[in-house]
């Protein structure tokens, strides 16, 4: 017993130092993983410039071009789409075959300017 009231001082500061270490390595592991945790509530932040709503892939087709249909004829100053001749505007080279589905784009005066090949329809 003689030598346990010698070392008393250096026994207790060595006991606070196991207690405060203990203490640290429980609590480091439980604070740094607290938002890791499956329940967590994050922020999410959206773009604020993009509305889903604004892109309407399904009637890009038909916005984009004047009329679509099978190209029946091409002649040097008009094509026929499904029976409807298209007048050409000047300069205008058609490189699509007759019997291709197409898409054909318009000026402001209604002539064909742009005759492109298309996938065909799936119904």
């Amino acid at each position: 017993m003689q030598s346990l009231y010698e070392y008393k001082s250096k026994t207790v500061q060595v006991l606070v130092l196991i207690l405060v270490a203990g203490s640290f390595l429980i609590s480091v592991p439980l604070i740094s993983f607290a938002d890791d945790r499956p329940g967590a509530i994050r922020d999410f932040n959206r773009p604020s410039s993009f509305n889903a709503g604004e892109i309407d892939y399904e009637d890009l087709e038909r916005r984009t071009f004047y009329t679509r249909g099978t190209l029946d004829a091409v002649s040097d100053k008009a094509i026929t789409i499904g029976d409807v001749p298209i007048d050409l505007a000047p300069d205008v080279r058609i490189n699509c075959k007759v019997g291709m589905y197409v898409g054909i784009k318009v000026n402001d005066e209604g002539k064909a300017i742009s005759c492109e090949p298309l996938d065909r329809p799936r119904r």
